[in-house]
């Protein structure tokens, strides 16, 4: 399982600063195993990969090897909106 956060609109309490920045939180094979649905805070990465919902969902997507998610979904053209809305 993954989460891909943007910044939490504030500064960090942890010293990798993630809470201010983009960050990606990552489940362990054996975590979710065990039964967990939640990445811990330690398995997290920061990226400048996205900075908008939008562009992290199309990383996502490209993360997970959707292979035609541009058929759908278009940053620049907000087209994610579009299509929730239906």
């Amino acid at each position: 399982m993954v989460r891909y956060n943007g910044p939490h609109g504030e500064s960090s309490r942890d010293p990798d600063g993630h809470y201010a920045s983009p960050h990606i939180h990552r489940i362990t094979q054996a975590e979710s195993a065990k039964g967990s649905v939640e990445p811990p805070e330690k398995h997290r990465e920061l990226t400048d990969r996205y900075d908008t919902f939008e562009e992290a969902l199309l990383v996502f997507f490209s993360d997970i090897g959707v292979s035609n998610y541009a058929e759908y979904f278009d940053a620049k053209r907000n087209s994610f909106n579009e299509h929730r809305s239906r």
